[in-house]
């Protein structure tokens, strides 16, 4: 299993001897790694932080990587190594779980893995989740509304090749061509990897980054394909 290791000390003075010393912890989740045949894809160290708090530069970076799918499971020395506050590490707890990713300990039993004040504290976070996912879309209906109200388009994003204008949508000329492109260079069978770097070799590019991906090109054809049909 692909896993990334997680070691955190209170104070940057903490030494080889000291109970939870930096040495001691990365011995113990390298032995524990080696002797179940984990590969450490990963590791993050904060020195000198408590585990009270959630700013930890290498903690933030964890949760970034995580979603990633770089590793599979998250281990520690101890579990207070991850967080010390049960509502910071429910919080850790949920995105990790999100992502797909296992917490496991080098020194402590592997039980249930979400003790009941975690799972508390996961659920609450979903329910909050939800309850600002659904205050979002409100926010955009009444916007939509509002823009609808004063003439101006109002059905979502243009897709990629048009634009809007007034209440409709027009063709957007550059936009249309890299379509056009993109089209004719699926029907002579490149597949949307080599059509990505056909796209980037001629310096067009996608609205909002700065290189082409398959997932975008696929969802535009795909798109066109339903715009033909239709």
């Amino acid at each position: 299993m692909r896993v990334a290791t997680y070691f955190r000390v209170s104070t940057k003075s903490q030494t080889d001897e000291d109970r939870l010393g930096l040495a001691v912890q990365q011995d113990a989740v390298t032995q524990m790694c080696n002797s179940h045949n984990h590969t450490i894809v990963a590791q993050y160290s904060d020195l000198g932080f408590s585990g009270a708090t959630a700013n930890r530069p290498q903690l933030a970076q964890l949760l970034e990587d995580a979603p990633r799918g770089l590793f599979e499971a998250l281990c520690v020395y101890k579990f207070d190594r991850l967080a010390r506050n049960v509502t910071l590490d429910g919080f850790i707890k949920y995105q990790l779980k999100k992502a797909s990713v296992r917490v496991i300990s080098a020194t402590e039993a592997q039980t249930d893995p979400e003790d009941p004040a975690a799972t508390l504290t996961a659920n609450v976070l979903a329910a909050v989740a939800q309850f600002e996912r659904s205050l979002i879309a409100q926010r955009m209906s009444a916007a939509r509304a509002l823009k609808r109200s004063r003439g101006g388009y109002a059905s979502g994003r243009p897709a990629f090749g048009h634009r809007a204008s007034g209440k409709s949508l027009v063709i957007n000329g550059d936009e249309a061509a890299i379509v056009e492109f993109m089209r004719q260079l699926r029907a002579a069978g490149k597949t949307y990897g080599a059509i990505a770097l056909a796209l980037d070799a001629r310096s067009f590019r996608p609205r909002h980054a700065e290189r082409w991906n398959r997932a975008t090109i696929c969802q535009i054809l795909k798109r066109l394909r339903g715009q033909q049909m239709a």
